[in-house]
């Protein structure tokens, strides 16, 4: 499953099945097949799947890799450091240069970070800076928030075509109010 504003490429041959994810996210559930590893390139960061449920998300300076299912081996090409193994109900966090932070994840965390797979987005202390991010992903109309509220936390779950839902509901939290501009909605004290 491929989320919004996601770019990939594939290449499946004889020997092998590659990925190539350029920007965005997205869930894979793989086959094992020795014969044919299935990787997934983003950036220098490899995640190859032994048989297994994986999300990757590519981001400006690294991707993070959520597993679902089976395990992963991870690695970056920059970095020379050796591979590491990522299990069902880990995430790991790795920049494209330097090392990765490997942590277990609740049932409920994993369920709500794959939450955009049945178009929901779950919002569990996130900034509104980075809750507007999320959103403007999945659309046209873009949020800009008012600086002053950008490091203010929001939690709720939203459905991702509901941007005037979460709009107004967030802005209640910090405090402000919504003003629409054509396709921009701020947010505003």
């Amino acid at each position: 499953m491929v989320n919004s504003s996601s770019r990939l490429r594939v290449a499946f041959t004889r020997n092998a099945r590659d990925i190539e994810l350029a920007e965005g996210e997205a869930w894979f559930e793989v086959a094992h097949n020795r014969a044919r590893p299935f990787t997934v390139h983003a950036g220098p960061v490899r995640v190859q799947a032994v048989g297994t449920a994986f999300d990757v998300r590519r981001r400006d300076d690294g991707s993070d890799v959520t597993v679902t299912e089976g395990t992963v081996k991870l690695w970056s090409t920059a970095s020379g450091a050796e591979p590491v193994f990522v299990r069902a109900g880990q995430r790991a966090v790795m920049t494209d240069e330097a090392g990765v932070v490997i942590s277990s994840l609740a049932p409920a965390t994993s369920d709500q970070s794959l939450a955009w797979r049945e178009g929901r987005i779950v919002l569990d202390d996130m900034t509104l800076a980075a809750a507007a991010a999320e959103f403007n992903r999945y659309h046209s109309e873009q949020l800009v928030i008012y600086p002053a509220l950008a490091d203010k936390q929001v939690v709720g779950w939203f459905r991702t075509d509901d941007i005037d839902g979460f709009a107004t509901a967030s802005a209640a939290m910090v405090g402000g109010h919504v003003v629409r501009d054509r396709n921009v909605i701020r947010i505003v004290p």
